[in-house]
Order: C-alpha cells, then sequence, then structure tokens
C-alpha cells in the first residue's frame, strides 16, 4: 500500500482509466434512464471542490428545444443538440443562500459539527 492508502493495482487502474478517456463527439438519440442519470448526477457530488462546498448546480437538459438553444449557446457544437441528455453545470450565484441549506443539511446529519459549519460560514 502506498503513503495515500491506494493500492499499486488501484493506480494502474486508474492509469487505465484516464488513458482510455475520450471526447465524444457523436452519440446515440436512445433515452437515457432517469435512474441511470440520477446515478452519474449522484458521483458528480463526490468530485473534492474545497471545503466540499460544491458551489454550484447541474441541470439536465432533455427537451429537445431546449438542447437546441443550448448548442446555440455552446458555439454550435451538435453533440449538445444530438446528446438524448445534457447536463450544464452551472456556478452558484446566490451561494450564501445554498451554503446555509447545506449547513443545515450536513449538521443535522451528523456530518459536520456546528463549530465546522461555523468556521465554513467565516470562509464563506
Amino acid at each position: 500500500m502506498s503513503q495515500a492508502g491506494v493500492e499499486a493495482g488501484d493506480e494502474q487502474a486508474f492509469r487505465r482509466v484516464v488513458s482510455a478517456r475520450r471526447a465524444v463527439r457523436h452519440f446515440r438519440s436512445d433515452p437515457i434512464p432517469v435512474g441511470v442519470l440520477e446515478e452519474i448526477l449522484a458521483l458528480t457530488q463526490r468530485a473534492p471542490t474545497g471545503y466540499n462546498l460544491q458551489a454550484w448546480n447541474a441541470v439536465v437538459v432533455t427537451e429537445p428545444a431546449l438542447r437546441k438553444a443550448l448548442r446555440a449557446a455552446s458555439f454550435g457544437q451538435a453533440q449538445v443538440e444530438e446528446a438524448p441528455a445534457t447536463v450544464v453545470f452551472a456556478t452558484d450565484s446566490n451561494f450564501i443562500e445554498s451554503f446555509e441549506r447545506s449547513a443545515a443539511l450536513c449538521t443535522s446529519s451528523g456530518h459536520w459539527t456546528h463549530d465546522y459549519a461555523a468556521y465554513l460560514r467565516k470562509m464563506v
């Protein structure tokens, strides 16, 4: 086991995943099951952010007319309209209010102490 607590095989698996990734430019039109989209979005919440604050929102766009508008807003990238679902990540313009909701949820669930929430509140 390495210092970071990662098994040697995990490092090799990580290298394979990173090396195999690619940009996709064409998509099938098959709808993506809601459960799959929910799982993907749940995994995005695991991406590390400063103090785990996730100061962003994800919006899943499946409506064809909205995907067409997104294509126009995305410099005409065809894949934005072609994909059966496009996820738009946007920063949270009302972050303070969102932080307070997150702090309430995290303290009530026991993930944060009240002292930790107070510390983060000062940082925000």
